[in-house]
């Protein structure tokens, strides 16, 4: 899905709040905090592009960056309490015509949401409080407040917050977190809505995640008990809603709204996807010697191994060529690590195979994906020899600091392009 337009709201107290919608239905506006919102970059990591197009299948989808994050305004003096943040939620409903939303809160925002709710029982239906909690200070939450500056580093951090961290959402990070972050955390800590939880009269679906690292269950629990028409569902992941099962969200939310469960969004959909071609040596030569039936069922048999192993990794077999397939990634690690991982299994096989790789943003059309990257990773492929993995310099620039080991296979000019594209093999891959 292409990039909405970005628009821009007015608040009651002069603040401008950048925000995008999509999508036809009910009204549904997500909120979520600091650290990952920018209503623009979001759309460049896969798993935040495939949640919000699989929700706009069947809503009205509003999206904003809270002031003093993202594309909204950052500049002192800010109103930073609940109630300031509230007169966003205010600003951007109203401009984009709407009475009543469903609102989503994603972490921070959750005491944030509930004061809206309360204040403001005729504007929302119905409340979906994600991985939060009724007041900052004391959680766990309160805990990684810090974090949000490491972040914006990440390579520092041994252990990523939010599931797998991509140059994508390196990006996301370090554009979204305020500047002046020292007064913003202070403000942040002092929300507390524990007042208003029996004021809120619109039902409400409390989703936590097993292994959040922000919110507890005990926490969780307080918003169902104090909350008058609200239930809890727990489901597998880190972080709601963009980096757990969103199979499962969708159907948790799906349900609790009424509405139709959205089809699944391929994982390839991010605007930004590596792709890959595996291709058989010497097929034909293969099916000659075996026969046209063992032949086949060779064939197949390393088309299923393609499959289940990129599905391991996020990927999606775009389409089968007769001797090969092409494989959409949303992660470059991940199509990096399925590539290792099928030459080492096809080591010690009769067949070989060779893997070409390049990383874009491709055309989608019909299922099918086209574009220049896709015959830059098919054309890389053709060039490859038997166990080989050769990559684009697109593939290597974004898998630098990751581990994987990578020797200089030099320059060529690949058919059908003007330009010559360096080339790399891979020879070797984190922990291998």
């Amino acid at each position: 899905m292409e990039l909405p337009d970005i628009h821009f709201a007015t608040t009651s107290d002069d603040v401008s709040i950048a925000y995008w919608s999509i999508g036809s239905g009910p009204p549904l506006l997500i909120t979520h905090n600091f650290g990952i919102s920018h209503a623009e970059l979001e759309w460049t990591v896969p798993s935040m592009a495939r949640f919000y197009a699989a929700l706009a299948e069947n809503h009205k989808l509003i999206r904003f960056d809270p002031r003093n994050a993202g594309m909204s305004d950052r500049k002192p003096g800010l109103d930073l309490t609940t109630t300031g943040m509230g007169l966003d939620i205010a600003a951007v409903t109203d401009a984009c015509g709407v009475d009543q939303i469903t609102l989503l809160a994603v972490q921070t925002m959750g005491p944030v949401a509930i004061e809206y709710a309360a204040r403001h029982p005729d504007r929302v239906s119905n409340l979906i409080l994600c991985d939060t909690y009724p007041a900052v200070a004391g959680t766990a939450h309160a805990g990684w407040m810090e974090a949000m500056v490491a972040l914006a580093h990440v390579g520092q951090s041994d252990e990523p917050l939010w599931g797998e961290v991509t140059d994508e959402v390196r990006a996301l990070v370090a554009a979204a977190v305020p500047d002046d972050l020292d007064e913003t955390m202070p403000a942040i800590l002092t929300w507390n809505a524990e007042t208003f939880l029996g004021a809120v009269v619109a039902p409400t679906l409390v989703l936590l995640t097993r292994e959040s690292k922000f919110a507890r269950l005990d926490e969780s629990k307080q918003l169902v008990m104090g909350i008058p028409n609200a239930h809890l569902k727990s489901l597998e992941g880190r972080l709601l809603p963009y980096f757990a099962d969103q199979d499962a969200v969708h159907e948790a939310i799906a349900a609790f709204l009424g509405t139709e469960r959205p089809a699944a969004t391929p994982s390839a959909a991010g605007r930004f996807t590596t792709i890959v071609f595996t291709d058989l040596v010497s097929s034909t030569e293969m099916v000659g010697r075996l026969g046209d039936e063992a032949g086949r069922a060779a064939v197949r048999g390393v088309e299923e191994t393609v499959a289940a192993l990129a599905s391991q990794h996020d990927g999606q077999v775009i389409k089968n060529l007769g001797d090969g397939s092409m494989v959409a990634f949303p992660s470059t690690s991940g199509a990096l690590s399925f590539a290792v991982r099928m030459q080492e299994g096809m080591a010690d096989s009769h067949l070989q195979l060779r893997i070409g790789m390049a990383a874009g943003e491709p055309v989608h059309e019909d299922g099918d994906l086209h574009g220049a990257v896709v015959a830059q990773a098919s054309r890389i492929a053709d060039i490859g020899a038997a166990g080989e993995i050769v990559v684009a310099e697109s593939v290597h620039q974004l898998a630098l600091g990751k581990g994987f080991v990578f020797e200089e296979a030099g320059e060529i000019t690949l058919k059908g392009f003007d330009e010559p594209t360096r080339l790399w093999k891979v020879t070797g891959s984190p922990g291998r």
